[in-house]
Parts: structure tokens; C-alpha cells; sequence
């Protein structure tokens, strides 16, 4: 097994971890109140043990919080960017269609489902590209993610249990 085949195992096998912890993954917690998320914030230790700790707790407990900061973020995005939901809208129609069981002739030529899969891919990558909605909407994923991670670095977690007592906390109060 070459070197490449190893990377790709690994990579397959570490997705496969995040896809699992993901699906266990507790989505039903409220948000933390707004007014506790801007508390407290300090420089953290240059320990990389410490920093990694602080960033994964904090971006547990206020999971909530971040996930409707990107909810809001896309909305705004989608209120900036009017061709961003034409060009959703297009490529969304352009599947259905490419996906429906009914044939499409062409000048008496009936056109196979793998080629309307393969227009329909190069729609999905050529469209939101010519009309700049990718790159726009890659700064705003950008702008969110960076402050989003920021926050969780510079947040003081006054949480000093281990994650599974967080856990425990949160199904207590919910």
C-alpha cells in the first residue's frame, strides 16, 4: 500500500469519527444566555494544552450560540447577495430536473442520466462562480468562522469540570 492509499484510509477513517461524533452529538441544547457569552474574556496561557482545552470547551458550551451566529450570518448573506438565491434556486431546479426518471430529447437525441449528472455538476461549480456568489459567500464563512474561533480562544471558560460533567450540566437543565 503506497503512501497516498495510507492517506486516504486515514482520512476516510477520521471522517468516518467525525461523521459518528457528529450523530451523537447532544443538538438539543439551548442557547447560553448572551449576555454570559461576552462575560469574561482573557489572553490564554501559551501552553498549547491549555488553549486547545479552553477552544474545545468553550466551543461545546456555546454550541448553540455559535450555530445561530452562522444561522444569522447566512441569512444576512442571503439579503446582501439577492443573485445568491437565483443562483440556489437555478442549480436546486437544474437537479430536480437532472435527477427526475423522465426522459429529455434534445433534437430527436435522448439525453442519458449521466450526462445531465455531469451538465449539472458543472453548473453547481461554474455558476455561483461567474456570478461571485462563491467568493462572497466564502468571506462571509471566513468572517464568521475567525470570529467564532477567536471567541472560543479569548472566552474565559469559568467551566473547570471535565467535558462529561458539562454534558451532564446541560441535560440537568434542559
Amino acid at each position: 500500500m503506497g503512501s497516498g492509499e495510507e492517506f486516504f484510509v486515514k482520512v476516510r477513517l477520521w471522517s468516518n469519527e467525525v461523521a459518528q461524533e457528529l450523530m451523537n452529538r447532544e443538538w438539543r441544547i439551548p442557547p447560553r444566555p448572551w449576555s454570559e457569552l461576552f462575560e469574561k474574556f482573557t489572553i490564554p496561557k501559551r501552553d498549547a494544552r491549555t488553549i486547545g482545552s479552553r477552544m474545545y470547551l468553550n466551543l461545546n458550551y456555546y454550541q448553540t450560540n455559535y450555530v445561530v451566529m452562522v444561522a444569522f450570518t447566512v441569512i444576512f448573506f442571503i439579503l446582501r447577495h439577492r443573485w445568491s438565491l437565483f443562483v440556489v434556486g437555478t442549480i436546486i431546479a437544474g437537479w430536480v430536473f437532472a435527477t427526475s426518471m423522465k426522459p429529455v430529447i434534445i433534437s430527436g437525441r435522448k439525453i442519458r442520466r449521466k450526462e445531465k449528472f455531469y451538465f449539472m455538476c458543472v453548473v453547481t461549480l461554474v455558476l455561483p462562480a461567474i456570478t461571485g456568489v462563491t467568493r462572497a459567500f466564502f468571506m462571509y464563512f471566513l468572517v464568521i468562522t475567525s470570529i467564532i474561533c477567536l471567541h472560543a480562544l479569548f472566552r474565559h471558560t469559568n467551566v473547570r469540570h471535565k467535558v462529561t460533567d458539562i454534558r451532564q450540566q446541560v441535560n440537568d437543565n434542559w
